[in-house]
């Protein structure tokens, strides 16, 4: 099974190569293009883009409490302890909020 983004990237190779040989002929590529599902694909690759993205954010978050957390814990601000409880905390959050 193809997965989405292996659907999107065949169909915009489809849409670049039908645009060369119909190029003159726009009702045609218009046609075309209904039918290979611009509207569906253009979906699917933003839910694809969003999924990512918010991958990205949540990575990104879990990465900087960390750097953070070691950062206080090395300064002696905070105990390990206490870094590994607020380390958990934002832990519990992120995962409640997925």
């Amino acid at each position: 099974e193809l997965t989405e983004l292996e659907k999107y990237c065949i169909i915009t190779s489809m849409r670049e190569v039908l645009s060369l040989i119909a190029k003159n002929q726009k009702k045609v590529l218009k046609e075309a293009d209904e039918v290979m599902g611009g509207k569906v694909l253009e979906y699917e690759a933003k839910t694809i883009y969003r999924d990512g993205l918010q991958e990205g954010i949540k990575e990104g978050v879990k990465e900087g409490v960390d750097l953070l957390l070691s950062n206080l814990v090395a300064s002696g601000l905070i105990s390990e302890e206490e870094a590994k409880a607020q380390g958990d905390i934002v832990k519990s959050s992120q995962e409640d909020n997925s």
